[in-house]
């Protein structure tokens, strides 16, 4: 797929997509720190890519972007700045800066002393008025850490989040809703879980790291795996079981390694993104998006 003349050498690392016309690939160069990370933003209408200039993230910074969402003609990027909690909304012609729900204000004191804070890990947007975040937290009155969503109300021209409090214990644990099938990274273990609207089946997952995961147009799911250290992507896909796909290598690289991935609603198509290997020493990498149909 063809992409702008990138001028830099890095990852895309978060894809999204609200149709055939809107997709979202957001990523940056490669960092050297924790204080040096820049985030880059790129848009697809269909016909091309540019990039949508991101202040915010444009000087180098602790800010990291954990998950992106895109729905009608709006992108949501999450992530922490250190350890505050970050929420950017793109609404089709200016970036906003959203706070956080109250419990996730850096600062106050949490159980055993410690601040509050939130880390925003995954989110999901079903609607305009319909955003939904997960990701786990610590504060005044809640003596565990949880598993949070928290769900963001549009009401005359002003922004509520409400919080759905689930304790799962002292891990953490980050759903991803993706039509019927979620995808739950646990530490090192993987959880893959089907609802047919009136239970859920647990899914024997892939073995591998599954950094991504999708539903496509017949209601299967599709999860990247990377299998280091070879940087090698395979594309799973569950339909009884898993059948998987290698990730075909972009033309002048030796090595590709998958981020994320994205189904078009209403369509076959699919994004992923990710980085791949450039045969140099030392070595460089470039961004890489992929399309599949």
């Amino acid at each position: 797929m063809t992409l702008p003349d990138i001028k830099w050498k890095g990852s895309f690392r978060h894809v999204a997509a609200s149709s055939p016309t809107d997709v979202w690939a957001v990523g940056g160069p490669m960092s050297h720190g924790i204080d040096d990370n820049i985030t880059k933003v790129l848009h697809y209408d269909g016909v091309s890519w540019r990039e949508v200039p991101f202040p915010a993230g444009e000087t180098p910074s602790r800010m990291t972007i954990t998950d992106i969402a895109a729905v009608s003609g709006r992108l949501w990027l999450i992530g922490q700045r250190g350890t505050p909690a970050v929420i950017q909304e793109w609404d089709g012609t200016v970036w906003r800066s959203h706070q956080p729900p109250s419990e996730c204000v850096f600062g106050g004191s949490g159980p055993g002393d410690m601040p509050n804070f939130c880390n925003f890990a995954g989110i999901t947007a079903f609607s305009q008025n319909d955003i939904w975040v997960a990701g786990n937290g610590s504060w005044s009155g809640f003596a565990v850490v949880p598993l949070e969503r928290h769900v963001l109300a549009f009401s005359q021209g002003w922004h509520q989040w409400t919080t759905a409090r689930a304790d799962v214990g002292q891990r953490e644990v980050v759903a991803r809703p993706v039509g019927r099938w979620q995808h739950c990274p646990a530490g090192r273990q993987h959880l893959v879980v089907h609802g047919d609207g009136k239970t859920w089946e647990t899914v024997a997952a892939p073995k591998s790291l599954l950094p991504g995961v999708a539903v496509d147009n017949a209601g299967n799911p599709c999860v990247i795996q990377n299998f280091p250290p070879e940087q090698r992507s395979t594309l799973a896909t569950y339909d009884r079981g898993w059948i998987e796909t290698p990730v075909p290598l972009p033309a002048g690289t030796v090595a590709v390694s998958m981020k994320s991935i994205a189904a078009v609603p209403g369509s076959d198509v699919m994004f992923a993104v990710g980085t791949a290997d450039l045969p140099t020493s030392p070595r460089k990498v470039q961004a890489v998006v992929m399309r599949r149909q």
